[in-house]
């Protein structure tokens, strides 16, 4: 896990004379750092962490579990049935926090920031949760979410900790390939694919396979796209 988590520093000619912002696992660490710029965010600074956990545990479930539909066999509408009644049971374990919930879907990150928070350097250090990978700004609608996706993260078994992966994050797409040849998938690189093959039918179409830019043709009953 990446500890400290973030460090913030001042320029020596600034107002705050070349103190320092750093944040980690430590709450004494922390409160004692963000208290140098203000003591009432360092005595909300937990509160934060803490309301932020609470929606984490009625949000995360979502991450791994299909959307509800109406659609299919029993099997799939219990399955839905099942889901939807444990999403009812933590919404209503952690009721307090659904108007706050509502608002992190919505809000920009900088109204959420501004209504914990005073200190400038507390705010500007928290506001890069909402901004990492996102290509927004913290005073966009919205940007409030990525507060949140920022902290649903586990690493070693610890939540809503950041981690580096050993090797770099190629490291990542590495092993999820050396995986797949180990059932027998063959991945292509720097191969264009030209158009997506399909049959036309009377109740829509069905895909067959793809056409490589080299008009290679693969046939195959299902294609997963991650197109934009």
């Amino acid at each position: 896990p990446r500890d400290p988590s973030s460090f913030t520093p001042t320029r020596v000619d600034s107002e705050y004379g070349g103190k320092y912002l750093m944040l980690g696992s430590d709450e004494a660490l922390n409160h004692a750092s963000i208290a140098q710029f203000s003591q009432r965010d360092a005595d909300a600074f937990p509160e934060y962490e803490a309301f932020l956990g609470q929606v984490r545990e009625v949000v995360a479930p979502l991450l791994d579990a299909p959307p509800p539909t109406a659609e299919g066999g029993l099997l799939e509408k219990a399955h839905t049935a099942s889901h939807l009644s444990r999403m009812i049971k933590l919404g209503y374990q952690h009721r307090q926090v659904l108007v706050p919930f509502y608002e992190l879907f919505t809000a920009p990150a900088a109204h959420i920031l501004d209504r914990w928070f005073e200190s400038e350097m507390l705010k500007t250090t928290l506001a890069t949760d909402a901004v990492i990978g996102a290509m927004t700004s913290p005073d966009h609608a919205g940007s409030a979410y990525v507060l949140l996706h920022h902290v649903m993260g586990e690493a070693a078994g610890k939540k809503g900790v950041w981690a580096y992966v050993e090797g770099g994050m190629g490291a990542v797409s590495s092993a999820i390939a050396a995986s797949a040849r180990q059932y027998g998938a063959e991945i292509a690189t720097n191969a264009a694919v030209r158009r997506i093959l399909y049959d036309q039918q009377s109740n829509g179409a069905s895909v067959r396979g793809v056409e490589m830019a080299d008009g290679t043709k693969f046939e195959a009953p299902v294609v997963l796209s991650g197109t934009t």
